[in-house]
C-alpha cells in the first residue's frame, strides 16, 4: 500500500510539473510578438497567426489587413489599385481562417488552465479539508482532469495544423519562402527570421507534447490505488465517495473524526 501511495504521488507530481510546462509554453506561444510574421525593406509581410498583434498576410501584391482578429472588417489591398470580387472573397476566407488560427490556441490554453488547476485545488481540498479524505472522488478528479487534459493538446496539434494550412492556402509555403529569401535578405536579419519561425513552432508543438504527457500521467495515476472495493476508477464516479482514506489522517482531521463519533 504504501509503495502504491509513492507511485501515485510520483505520478500526480510528475503531471503536475508537466502541465504546468504546457501552461507556460502554449502561453508563451499564443503572445509571442511577429509570430510568423516577416517584413523585409520593401514592407513584403508574411503569414501571421496575429493573437496580439495586427495580422497582416500577402500573396503576390494582394495584401489583407485584420486590426484585430475578433473584427471582421477586413481590407483587399492592392498596390496598383482595387481588389477585384474573387480577391475580396478570397480575403473573407483567409480572415475567418485566421480567427480559428486564433481561438483555437486560446481555447486550448483556457481549457489546460482550468482544469489543471481545479483538479490540483481539489486534491489539496480533499487532503486537507474533508473529515474523511475520498480515494475514489480524488481519481475521479484525476481521471475526468486527464481526459480533459489530452483533449486540450489536441486541440493544440489542431490549432497548428489549422494555422499551416491557412497559409498552405494562402499560397505562402513558409520554409521554402525563408530558403528563396536568402538573396534578398541581410544574414543576421535571415538568421533572426529562422529563428523566430523555429520557436514558435517548437513552443507550440512542446506545449501539445507536454499536455499529452500530463493527461497520460493523471489517467494512470487515477487507476493506481483505488479504495479495496473498486477495482476501476471511472468518469462517472465523481459523486461516488468511499470511505478509504487517500492519506492518513491529519492531527486535526483525527480531531474532527473523534468529534462526530
Amino acid at each position: 500500500m504504501r509503495t502504491a501511495r509513492k507511485l501515485w504521488v510520483s505520478l500526480v507530481t510528475a503531471g503536475i510539473f508537466c502541465i504546468l510546462a504546457a501552461i507556460a509554453t502554449n502561453l508563451t506561444a499564443v503572445i509571442f510578438p511577429h509570430w510568423m510574421e516577416y517584413s523585409k525593406a520593401n514592407a513584403d509581410v508574411y503569414p501571421n497567426r496575429g493573437v496580439l498583434e495586427s495580422c497582416k498576410g500577402t500573396f503576390g501584391s494582394e495584401c489583407q489587413t485584420i486590426s484585430n482578429p475578433w473584427l471582421l472588417y477586413h481590407d483587399c489591398i492592392l498596390s496598383s489599385g482595387i481588389c477585384d470580387e474573387a480577391q475580396q472573397k478570397r480575403t473573407n476566407v483567409i480572415t475567418r481562417l485566421r480567427i480559428v488560427n486564433w481561438t483555437l490556441p486560446v481555447a486550448a490554453l483556457g481549457l489546460e488552465t482550468i482544469t489543471s488547476f481545479a483538479c490540483i485545488f481539489y486534491l489539496l481540498a480533499v487532503r486537507y479539508c474533508m473529515s474523511k479524505p475520498s480515494a475514489q472522488s480524488a481519481q475521479s478528479c484525476l481521471a475526468v482532469s486527464g481526459y480533459l487534459l489530452w483533449l486540450s493538446a489536441i486541440t493544440t496539434v489542431i490549432g497548428i495544423i489549422s494555422f499551416e494550412g491557412t497559409s498552405t492556402f494562402e499560397g505562402i509555403t513558409t520554409n521554402i519562402k525563408i530558403k528563396g529569401m536568402a538573396g534578398m535578405l541581410r544574414q543576421e536579419d535571415l538568421e533572426t527570421l529562422e529563428r523566430n519561425y523555429g520557436l514558435s513552432s517548437y513552443l507550440s508543438w512542446a506545449s501539445a507534447g507536454l499536455g499529452v504527457a500530463a493527461s497520460w500521467l493523471w489517467i494512470a495515476a487515477s487507476f493506481v490505488q483505488p479504495p479495496p472495493h473498486i477495482s476501476n476508477p471511472s468518469i462517472y464516479g465523481l459523486t461516488t465517495s468511499s470511505t478509504a482514506p487517500l492519506y492518513p489522517l491529519t492531527p486535526k482531521q483525527q480531531d474532527k473524526q473523534k468529534a462526530t463519533i
